[in-house]
């Protein structure tokens, strides 16, 4: 099985920003703060787009071909990429574990790994990041000068 491209799922939230569209050349007055760019969550799966699977829902193509895409792998997890694009500043979410999920929620825990490509540092954020001063080996023990 070669490469699959995956139609991606765009939601709106309140909270969208414009880079999600901006970059993707989506023209209209809908924001979209999040796209789903790989997802088999219930309400979000990804189509494929061409070649011979197209217009399968990627939770299909994994049930008949596993280990063609994942390989090994035998965790039956939601496995998802999602692209954000937040005009406002947002929580961090704390998600229940997977028994509380697959009991309560009829779901699966998440476990996240955030890239940050874009942001701005704010010192209640991370302290220390937003601060534009930090010491500089370089100019001289102990020294501070302006990252500007």
């Amino acid at each position: 099985m070669g490469p699959l491209l995956l139609k991606p799922n765009l939601i709106s939230p309140v909270w969208s920003g414009s880079a999600i569209n901006r970059l993707r050349g989506i023209e209209g007055d809908v924001a979209y703060g999040e796209s789903f760019d790989v997802s088999v969550h219930r309400g979000l799966v990804n189509d494929v787009e061409g070649g011979p699977y197209n217009g399968t829902p990627l939770d299909e193509l994994l049930a008949g071909h596993r280990a063609e895409i994942m390989g090994d792998l035998t965790d039956d997890g939601v496995i998802q990429i999602i692209t954000m694009s937040a005009a406002q500043s947002l929580s961090v979410q704390v998600h229940p574990d997977e028994a509380y999920a697959q009991a309560h929620e009829d779901d699966h825990e998440k476990t996240e790994s955030w890239y940050i490509v874009v942001g701005r540092a704010r010192r209640d954020d991370h302290p220390g990041l937003g601060d534009r001063r930090h010491r500089c080996p370089a100019r001289g023990r102990g020294r501070r000068h302006d990252r500007r």
